[in-house]
């Protein structure tokens, strides 16, 4: 409800502790901008979550099962580190009676999986939450996204402009 303009939701990320938004509306000047090596390496990490575990070895990833937790009181659950091949660390937590993700914890954020359903008889969350851990807004709340999915699709053709850098 507090973010009802785009100009409101300028002034809340200019305003926030979120390094990496400050970085961006600071020196892009609301144009776009390609990314450093690093900032590269931040968001090729992100766009594997939370696909890492297909073809882990190939990729270089390293798994490591840390034994068995609960969620609350009542989730079972087993804890597997993953290790990428940069030497970034995940705690993964999955469901012991289901098998499926339920929590990936990074050094600055936590994902949390529900609301599975069954894709092309794949078993998909459509609704994933996203929080900062060590990010906080200027109000001093923790920044925090939530994506409520509603449609997936495998193999939908998609044209190459799609991925075309936009003209300013």
């Amino acid at each position: 409800d507090f973010m009802r303009s785009k100009s409101d939701t300028t002034d809340i990320l200019k305003k926030s502790n979120n390094q990496h938004l400050k970085k961006l509306f600071s020196e892009s000047g609301g144009q776009i901008q390609n990314l450093n090596a690093e900032e590269m390496k931040v968001y090729q990490w992100q766009t594997q979550l939370p696909w890492c575990f297909i073809d882990y070895e190939k990729k270089g990833y390293q798994l490591s099962y840390k034994g068995d937790a609960k969620i609350g009181e009542a989730i079972a659950v087993s804890q597997i580190e993953i290790t990428s091949p940069s030497g970034a660390v995940l705690q993964c937590f999955f469901d012991k009676k289901t098998g499926l993700l339920r929590t990936i914890i990074s050094e600055n954020r936590e994902y949390e999986y529900s609301n599975y359903q069954t894709v092309a008889a794949v078993k998909m969350p459509y609704f994933v939450s996203e929080k900062y851990l060590k990010e906080k807004l200027y109000n001093g709340t923790l920044w925090a996204k939530f994506y409520d999915i509603d449609q997936i699709q495998f193999n939908v053709p998609l044209e190459n402009s799609l991925f075309e850098k936009p003209k300013q």
